[in-house]
């Protein structure tokens, strides 16, 4: 390859990269996800950086009763589904706190959080909701979470223990696109403060360490002498 088709080439993948970092969000459905690759517990890179946007307490309409388990089924199940559409995927102690505020409730019992837990058991199966683990969302939020920063969180729910791990892949993915060739600890530093997170902790770095060997074992990075580089499904679309 002669050094003026080289550059050219180069060229090319520098506008691949940025179309789909800055890929037109009205664009959707079988365009983004191919048909053949679209299921429920898929997961593509989707380039997009965001706050976090926390439910509203008073759309949730649960206040008024004197116990959490007064709180009708249909009330409870549009609570739920209302909070996924608004922070999905989220992790369940989130879900739950949000919901406890809007009932004037302080305190997440053992009661209550099996009170919970069965009315997402009661969405499990269905099209519109699905749970992977302790996070819950509707498909598309599995399958293409934006990164999120959470700095602006309460304490009590800025925990990377309820960050999906989907969007944790997301975080490392972007850190990598933005700095090729970067050292392990620090796209995942760089990953971190995407989130909203200022420090590597060890427990952070165990805590990403899953998401990083997810995006490894899928061809989306490639590890060499301790450094990451983008891999080749990382731009498949």
């Amino acid at each position: 390859m002669s050094a003026e088709t080289a550059e050219g080439f180069a060229g090319l993948v520098r506008v691949h990269q940025r179309l789909i970092r800055e890929a037109d969000g009205d664009t959707c459905g079988p365009f983004l996800y191919p048909p053949a690759r679209r299921t429920a517990r898929d997961w593509w890179p989707r380039f997009a950086q965001t706050g976090y946007e926390s439910t509203d307490p008073a759309a949730l309409d649960l206040g008024g009763t004197e116990s959490f388990h007064d709180i009708d089924t249909a009330r409870l199940d549009a609570a739920i589904q209302h909070v996924v559409d608004v922070e999905g995927p989220v992790h369940i102690r989130v879900l739950a706190e949000r919901l406890l505020t809007a009932a004037d409730v302080g305190r997440l019992g053992a009661r209550i959080r099996e009170h919970i837990a069965e009315r997402l058991d009661a969405f499990e199966g269905g099209a519109e909701m699905i749970q992977h683990g302790d996070v819950v969302g509707r498909p598309e939020h599995h399958r293409a979470p934006p990164v999120r920063d959470r700095s602006e969180l309460p304490d009590k729910l800025r925990e990377l223990d309820y960050v999906p791990e989907s969007e944790r892949m997301q975080a490392l993915l972007y850190a990598v696109l933005d700095n090729e060739g970067t050292e392990v600890d620090e796209a995942m530093r760089a990953g971190l403060e995407m989130l909203g997170f200022a420090r590597l902790t060890d427990n952070a770095r165990e805590q990403l360490r899953a998401p990083l060997d997810a995006l490894l074992t899928r061809g989306m990075l490639r590890e060499r002498d301790g450094c990451l580089w983008l891999g080749k499904e990382a731009f498949v679309r």
